[in-house]
Formats: C-alpha cells, structure tokens, sequence
C-alpha cells in the first residue's frame, strides 16, 4: 500500500497556500500514480466532482467559502474516497464542464463577496482533473457569510441558509455556532505551518483588545448557553449595513450578561476592525443569583443622556477641560470626531433605567454614531420604541441550555437532583429565567420541599420572588446566625473581630454562624491586611429591617450597641480613597488610549501621593512602563510586584506582569507569573498553561544553548504537560489543532535533548519520553517509527550491557506491554492504522519474547 508522509505533506501544502501556488507541484505532492494522499483537511477538500448542477454548484460554492473563511486551501476535483478515510483514487473529471466565472459570479450572487479562485488542470495516467486554489480570507476582512439560501436537497433542507457562516473544521464544512466565532474573527494560524513560529503565538494570548469591563464576578461568574444569541451578535458584527444592536427581555433573563459574555470573546478574538470596547452602565445594583441578594456593581457611569455623553467623551480621551460647561451639541460633535479617529465597540448598559425620551435619544445617538468602524449595543427591558429588526428579543433558558444551567447549579451548591416532573415545573414556573431559577433552586436546597417553593412562587413578580426567597432562608437560620447577621447588616462593611466585638459570641460560635451564612447571605469584602472581611448588600438589608423585631429579640438595644461601635471617619476616609483612585483609572487609561504615556504616569503619579500608594495604581503604573516605547520592562516588574504584594489578584496584573518578564526574556520569572495567575483562579486558565508552557519552552532552548541538557529536558517536560493539560480542557477545536502542532514540536525538542545527553542509559530515557509524548496524544507516524527503532536497539543489546543484563531485561518485560498497547490502539484507531502495523511488524515478536 502506498504510503505518504502526512505531517510533511501538510507543511508543504501550508508553504505553497503562502505562496498562492496552484500547479503541478501541488498535484505531485499529493500522489502516487492514481492514489491520491489521504489528508482531507481544513486544507484540502476531495471531489469525485463538482458543478454539474444547481445542487451541485451550491455544494461548491459552500466548501470554498468555507475554505477561504478558514485557512485558504484546495479543492482537487475528479477523485473519488474509495475506502472511507484510507484510500483516495483519481477517477478523472473534465474540466470543460467547469465554467469559472460563472463560480465566481455566483460566489458574489450568494455571499456579495468576491474570492478570487484559481483554476489549474492536470493529467495523472491518462486521468484528467482540476485543482482550485482558494486564497485566505485577508486580516482585518469580516468572514464572508450568505446573504441568501441555497437550492432545496430533495426531501432535505436547503444547502445553506441566509446568514450561515461557514468553515473548515478537520475534513468538514460546518456552520460556525458560539466559540467558533471567535475563532474566525482573531488570527486564525495554519496549525501546520513550522511549529515553532506557532510559539510566537503564546506571547500574543490574553493581550485582549483595551477595555473598561468590569470584573466578571459582579456580572455573570459562569455563562452557559445562549449560542444562537452569540451566533446573531457576532454576525452583526459582520453586517455592513446595520451598526446598533439592541438587547432586549424582561428582568432576569440575562441581557447584560451576554452583552458581557460577547465583549469578553470580541477583546479574545480581536478582530482587526476594532481597536478596543467601552462599557457604561446606568446600574446602581446588580441582582445575584448567587448571593440572593442585590450587590453593589464597580462603577455606575450615567444617570442621564447629558451624563451619558461626558462619559462617552472621557472615554474617547476627550479632556475634562473640554467637557466641561459643554452642552449636548457640542459632547455629542465631541464624540463624533473622536470616533472616526478610533474604532470602539461601545456598550450602554441598563438603557430603560432613563425616562423614556431619554431612552429614545440614546436610541438616536447609537443609530446616527454607528459606523462602518464603531458599533453601538444597547441593553433594556421589552420596549415597544424599538423596531423588531433592530432588537434581539430575549426569552428563557430552553431544552438542553435550561438543563445545563440547573446542572451547574446543583454542582455549586450541592444541591438535590431534582426528577424530570420536577425540573419541567421549574422551567414553567420560573419561565426559564436564569436568575428566577437560580433563587428557586436556592430556596429548594435550603430544604424547603419543591411543591411548597414552587407555590410560593407562582403569581409572583420577580422582586416579590427574590424578597420571599430571601425572607424564607433569613428565618430559617439559627439564632445565633441570625444575631451575627442582624450586625454584619448594620456594619456593612465588617471584619470577624467586628462581628465578635459587636455580637459578644466566642470565636467558635462566630465561625460555626460565618459558615451557616457563607456565600448566602454574608460575602467576603476585600482584606485590609489579614483578616478575613464580610458585607451585606443592599436587598438583604432591607429584608432584614422588615423583620428585625422577630429577627432579634432585642433588636432595638442591640442595634444602638452596634452602631456605636462603627468608626465613621475610617469610613469616609477609605471612600474618598476609593474615589480618587476610580478617577486616576480613568483618566489615565484615556491618556494611554490616545498614546499618552507620559501624561498617563504623572496621573498615576498624583494619585499614588493622594492614596498613599494604592495598590491599583501599581497596576496601572506597570501598564503604562509596559506601553512606552521601548518598552520600561524592568520598571513594569517592580511594580507589578508591589500590587501583587498589595494583595492585588487581577488578571490585568498578571498580563502586564507576564508581558515585562518575557520581554526581558526572563523565562523562569515569566513561568513564575503563570503560576501565580493559575494560582488566583483568573480567566483563561487554558491560555495562562499555553503561557507557562512558552515559557519553559523558551527556558529549555536557553539551556540547550548553554548545553545544560538535563535542565532543558527537564523544561522541555513542563512544557509538553501544560500544553497537553491545555488541549484536555480547550473549547474551541481550532485553538486545539495549533496546540497539537505545538506539542509535536515540544516533543521533538525533548527528544533531541535525550539524544543530546550521550551516555549508556541514552536509548532507556528516549523509549520512555516517546511513550510519555504517545500518551500526551502525539500519535504521529515519526514517534511510532521512533519507538519501534528504539525498542529494537534495546533489545538487542540487551545481552551486551556487561553486568546490567538483568536490569535491562527487566525493564524490556516492564515497558513490553506499554509498547504493545500503543501499537495496538493505533492499529485499531480505523483512521490509517497500516502504516503503524508495519512498523509493529519487525518487533512483534521481539515485545512478545521480553514479556515471557
């Protein structure tokens, strides 16, 4: 049978797509005689043939879009799959039939998109055929999706539909649906281009676009589902015509938080039209399902249109000078001018908080401002202001989304599964509502029975169900609880000594009420040194004041008691602090916008003096050293450090820190910050084990460099681990692919450090690092050839280590079974497995001996 090196082929196909080449090199590449290679990919697509009609044409059409959206590729007309995945054949196809400008056009009568195809014929035996080069879609170019339905299959749908967006995923064309989105819009790297250039890949993961979001915990901790929401946004995204979006849906459904879900994969992915995101929110108070409680949001940016409008400027780096005394006209010709000089995706929070002739203007700013760079996404509750074709009507978790979500909930709060009667009334009564659902399940887990929870909440609006939750789990508690709680409302903003001073309980009652109310009703605030601290938020408090007279049997005095003991001027202190700090952010992140560094640092500067050196200023210190140019790398680090040891835990922090050390070329301090950052459970933990991972790579080849070859296996190692941790827990299959490649080339660095070392137990530590690599997932045809080569020269000098025969024998019986199982497995993986049974052939028998 014939063979072909499958990982070169695809290398060299990676080169001749760089190079736009579509000729007989191409085709002697990929056969031997008749037999074609069997490497259908996203490269590479088979087609015994094409374009003879409509249903045809269009089946064409999807594959190349798909081609170009991905990588660029090839479409090689006339063979056909003789044996599924094994065995291509050439059986020939005219390429008369084939009329290339009416491809094209009707390219352009699909998708409004010209792709510039090429055609090149060939002969192979007597054989004729065509290949078509499709170039890749250019950086910064929008993916090209369909503006209209294809032909109707017989007795199937259509063969796609207005608004599908295609690509390659292995040998597939699929519609792009949730993450794969994201995918399409960032850098979309060939996987198997040189792997080590995919390496430079690393440095570039969680540097996302610039933005203000704010931290993910105050708005949705864990987002599941809404892919066909996502799907719609990102292919607004795309939409050349329309340049506002709103989101809208009642209360609770989640509308902010898929605003925030789509932000957080556009700053990952993006894509060269943008050049950073906005979020301004009206909120005052954010409701958690989590907590069962309103919580306080970081910032509340407008109250009104005219307030909506400085804000906009100042993030726009419009002076304060400037804004201020200016009246609408001259904010709203302020804003313009600065978004044509800066591509923003803005998103206004919370739109239905303004009076409606607010609402309606807003509406008008986004529709008039929107440009073919700027994009404007609102979020409100059902408004009959706006038109249909504009909104994204929102309704409740459905199907399998709803049963994820209620399974997420159950593992949070090791609650009871509830059975299948039971979770179809939650969804009916709750209506699908995340946060409906979340405070019903709470109350169920609580130990209230299912039928008198749901009772309970039928009839109601969602702020009497929230208050009759809450009221339901506070009068549950045990007294002592209660008593703790009841202080911990009054204080706010309190620490374990506070409650024990305040309550006059033992630190072990204390403890025993802090775990009755953790994570219910009591969470934890930021420590001022050690010592843990707790508030209360806003809807508990207001329940608890409703009910405080059977809450506390002594309420009264006890409340004089507490709040006697609350230092106000402390207080007061901490939040001008707390405001001068929030104001330096902002104003130096708009300097740094406008690619004023310097100004930017003497802002952090004043504001450090103020606030005795504020531990977020450090942070916003170390961006702008890392912003100038050159780079004042050693200058980020120092004070990267000081807002770690502050206490500060964002995963800002990390990214700066992570960027100074690697631009110091400091590997081992730059995998110390990828430990920290997986310590801390920030975001992105996958892209954080990709950056640990570049980082021992690149501290390996230093070794190397310095012939420390112990060391760089050792680093080398490390790095194989984390990426092979990376691709087990890895989403998107795209970024998996590029991992894979990644890993191929780690592994071949491991082995020529084994190999590198010289010495007796050279071939002993080689057998086992190719095991290792086979069981991280390198199944390449090399390693096997490697293993097998490897295998023999041990056993065959197994009688000719003088006085280590025994040793080596028994670790030959040891390793035999590993050995046999992987040929075994590779054997039977039905996707090639006989080129791997003739490299098993010669030492068969030899595996089989040394287990006897």
């Amino acid at each position: 049978m014939i063979t072909f090196e499958i990982e070169e082929v695809r290398r060299r196909l990676s080169d001749f797509l760089d190079r736009g080449k579509n000729d007989d090199d191409l085709i002697a590449l990929l056969h031997r005689g008749v037999h074609f290679c069997a490497i259908e990919c996203e490269l590479v697509d088979y087609k015994e043939s094409a374009f003879g009609d409509a249903i045809a044409l269009a089946k064409a059409i999807k594959h190349i879009v798909a081609l170009h959206n991905t990588y660029g590729g090839y479409l090689i007309v006339g063979v056909a799959e003789v044996t599924a995945e094994k065995q291509f054949e050439l059986k020939g196809f005219d390429a008369s039939k084939l009329d290339l400008k009416q491809v094209k056009d009707k390219i352009f009568s699909y998708t409004g998109s010209h792709i510039n195809i090429s055609v090149h014929d060939f002969i192979v035996d007597g054989r004729s055929g065509f290949s078509i080069y499709v170039p890749k879609r250019g950086a910064g170019v929008k993916p090209v999706a369909f503006g209209k339905s294809g032909p109707i299959q017989e007795k199937k749908s259509p063969i796609f539909e207005a608004g599908d967006v295609v690509f390659r995923s292995g040998d597939n064309t699929r519609v792009a649906r949730g993450d794969e989105f994201e995918f399409l819009y960032g850098v979309r790297q060939n996987p198997y281009v040189d792997s080590y250039r995919l390496f430079d890949l690393f440095s570039e993961l969680g540097n996302p676009l610039p933005h203000n979001l704010p931290d993910r915990n105050f708005i949705c901790p864990k987002f599941i589902g809404r892919i066909e929401v996502l799907r719609k946004l990102w292919t607004w995204l795309s939409d050349q015509f329309s340049y506002a979006k709103v989101l809208a849906g009642e209360g609770g459904l989640g509308k902010t938080s898929i605003a925030y879900e789509f932000c957080e994969k556009v700053c990952r992915a993006t894509p060269s039209g943008l050049e950073r995101i906005v979020w301004v929110t009206a909120k005052k108070q954010q409701f958690s399902g989590d907590r069962n409680d309103f919580i306080g949001v970081p910032e509340t940016h407008y109250a009104n249109y005219k307030e909506l409008l400085a804000v906009l400027c100042r993030e726009c780096a419009i002076r304060d000078e400037e804004i201020r005394g200016a009246d609408e006209r001259l904010l709203q010709s302020f804003l313009r001018e600065a978004i044509a000089i800066v591509p923003t995706l803005f998103v206004i929070d919370d739109v239905d908080s303004l009076s409606l002739n607010d609402q309606k203007r807003v509406m008008e700013l986004a529709w008039q401002f929107g440009s073919q760079g700027s994009r404007f996404l609102l979020t409100t509750r059902r408004n009959l202001s706006f038109s249909t074709d504009l909104t994204i009507e929102l309704d409740g978790l459905r199907g399998q989304e709803f049963l994820d979500y209620l399974a997420t909930l159950r593992e949070r709060y090791k609650g009871p599964e509830l059975k299948e009667s039971e979770v179809r009334a939650l969804e009916y009564t709750t209506k699908g509502s995340p946060l409906f659902t979340e405070s019903l399940y709470r109350l169920v887990r609580r130990g209230v029975s299912f039928h008198a929870a749901i009772k309970e909440w039928k009839g109601k609006s969602g702020n009497e169900a929230r208050a009759a939750a809450l009221k339901r789990e506070i009068e549950a508690l045990p007294e002592e609880a209660r008593r703790v709680l009841f202080a911990a409302s009054l204080l706010r903003n309190c620490s374990r000594t506070e409650l024990e001073e305040s309550t006059g309980y033992t630190g072990e009652t204390i403890g025993d009420a802090l775990d009755e109310l953790s994570s219910l009703f009591l969470v934890y605030a930021p420590p001022i040194s050690t010592e843990p601290r707790f508030e209360v938020f806003n809807a508990t408090q207001s329940v608890i004041q409703t009910i405080k007279v059977s809450l506390v049997p002594d309420h009264a005095k006890f409340e004089a008691h507490v709040r006697a003991l609350r230092r106000h001027d402390a207080e007061i202190k901490t939040q001008k602090n707390n405001q001068i700090v929030a104001s330096a952010i902002t104003e130096a992140l708009a300097f740094l916008r406008a690619s004023d560094v310097s100004s930017a640092l003497k802002t952090v500067a004043a504001a450090q003096r103020k606030t005795r050196y504020h531990v977020d200023l450090y942070v916003l210190q170390a961006r702008c050293f890392i912003s100038e140019m050159p780079k004042r790398a050693s200058e980020a680090r120092v004070a990267a450090r000081k807002a770690f040891h502050g206490g500060n835990r964002k995963p800002l922090l990390f990214g700066v820190w992570y960027d100074a050390e690697t631009s110091l070329k400091h590997w081992v301090g730059a995998a110390d910050v990828c430990d920290l950052a997986l310590a801390n459970a920030t975001d992105s933990r996958e892209d954080w084990l990709l950056k640990r991972a570049a980082a021992h790579f690149q501290l390996g080849s230093q070794q190397q460099t310095a012939r420390s070859q112990e060391l760089a296996l050792r680093s080398f190692s490390r790095a194989a681990d984390d990426i092979s941790t990376a691709m087990t827990t890895r989403a998107t299959d795209r970024r998996s692919l590029a991992n894979a490649e990644v890993l191929h080339a780690t592994h071949d660095a491991i082995f020529l450090a084994v190999e590198s070392t010289g010495g007796d137990d050279v071939k002993v530590a080689l057998l086992d690092e190719v095991l290792l690599a086979i069981k991280r997932g390198d199944r390449r045809w090399k390693v096997f050839d490697r293993l097998g080569r490897t295998w023999l020269g041990l056993y065959k000098a197994r009688d000719r280590r003088q006085g280590r025969e025994a040793e080596l024998r028994h670790l030959l019986r040891d390793r035999s079974s590993q050995v046999r199982r992987v040929f075994d497995e590779a054997i039977a993986s039905g996707n090639g497995g006989h080129p791997f049974a003739k490299l098993y052939a010669p030492i068969r028998e030899s595996i089989v001996e040394a287990a006897s």
